[in-house]
């Protein structure tokens, strides 16, 4: 049994299979949603609700059209940019990938609207399309989501930045998704170094990035590295107080014994 860090937080990293975790910060309250106001009318008073869903963004409104200084209009794309946006968490926690996909999409359309291509509520939606896409095994298009919100997350925050070692962490699950073991192991490697520098090398969340980069490793039958990472994981975590009560150091424990056993076939 692999362990599975299981982490639900923005600033902190997702594993393989990816959690839906690296997404808005607030998770956009979709009640909250309902709620906003715009144009003297709320959102809920236009959500159909014989069919469940929001009507699709007006199919005459074009990208060229819009003009971001507009406020009334900006105002009322960026409502719906997050009314979609939280529909589609909503989806994602359940599992329902395809559906989280559609209701990114019509977000994706109203934040290009309200704000343009470079904004990081834009990379967010990109992110979390990303995700989802590589879990329903279209890696191409997923792998042009994710390289995108890098592109912006990185313009907009530079290099060194807990939300790029997210993005690069999210990038790493494609790649190992696709068997590409080197190019997921760098990318792996790259964000937990970025951790690292921010965090200090005895934080939890690198911890945690230390014990993926043992899964990967495991996956590809390289056990003695997996076993040092898992062994690397296992001092941080103690240090930071962990013990046989917790969940994730137990999981973590059963993947160093999994790795002392697979060293030694036979007994």
């Amino acid at each position: 049994m692999r362990c599975d860090a299981s982490i639900d937080s923005l600033v902190e990293l997702s594993v393989l299979p990816t959690k839906i975790g690296n997404t808005e910060h607030d998770e956009e309250n979709y009640q909250e949603c309902k709620q906003t106001s715009i144009f003297g009318f709320r959102l809920d008073t236009i959500f159909n609700k014989s069919q469940g869903v929001l009507p699709p963004i007006d199919p005459s409104i074009s990208l060229n059209q819009v003009d971001p200084r507009h406020s009334s209009t900006r105002a009322k794309n960026k409502a719906i940019g997050k009314y979609w946006n939280a529909r589609g968490l909503q989806r994602a926690k359940v599992g329902e990938w395809e559906k989280a996909v559609l209701h990114w999409e019509s977000a994706l359309e109203a934040r290009l609207q309200a704000f343009g291509e470079n904004h990081g509520e834009v990379a967010n939606t990109l992110n979390n399309m990303g995700i989802a896409l590589g879990l329903l095994q279209r890696y191409k298009y997923a792998m042009e989501q994710l390289n995108r919100a890098l592109e912006i997350r990185t313009e907009q925050h530079g290099k060194q930045h807990l939300v790029i070692a997210a993005t690069l962490h999210n990038i790493a699950n494609i790649y190992q998704q696709m068997k590409d073991y080197n190019a997921a192991l760098k990318c792996f490697e790259d964000a937990k170094c970025i951790q690292e520098s921010l965090l200090g090398h005895d934080a939890v969340p690198v911890g945690r990035a230390i014990c993926v980069i043992g899964h990967l490793k495991y996956e590809h039958c390289y056990f003695e590295g997996a076993l040092q990472a898992y062994e690397h994981a296992k001092k941080i975590f103690e240090q930071a107080g962990f013990n046989e009560g917790d969940h994730e150091y137990e999981d973590l424990l059963e993947c160093i014994s999994d790795s002392k056993k697979a060293m030694t076939p036979g007994e």
